[in-house]
């Protein structure tokens, strides 16, 4: 699990990388900001739970949410969520591939 976030986390401009339950625990994070990790947990459950919902897909969904100051991205899976924060000018596609990757490395341990 530890290999998975640190790979995320390496790419520049990524600043946070969570995995989160659908109960919004963290089940692991690293970040190189000072944010409250609980409360960024606790948000992409709510979001990934939403949107979840709406389209009444579980697993795979990536979903990329841009805002002025960067992006936040997040793929499900059956069991937890992979939550990322970046900079706007992150490269986007190592960030999505990396998660993607990373997620499918996750689903056989958790």
């Amino acid at each position: 699990m530890d290999e998975v976030i640190e790979e995320i986390i390496s790419i520049p401009g990524v600043y946070s990388c969570s995995i989160v339950s659908y109960d919004g625990i963290v089940i692991k994070s690293v970040s190189k900001t000072d944010v409250d990790e609980e409360l960024v947990a606790a948000l992409i459950a709510k979001i990934a739970k939403e949107i979840i919902n709406k389209i009444e897909i579980k697993e795979n969904v990536l979903t990329i949410i841009k805002g002025s100051r960067g992006f936040g991205l997040m793929v499900t899976k059956e069991n937890f969520i992979v939550g990322v924060v970046t900079s706007s000018d992150v490269n986007i596609g190592d960030v999505r591939i990396k998660m993607k990757e990373g997620a499918k490395i996750l689903e056989g341990i958790l």
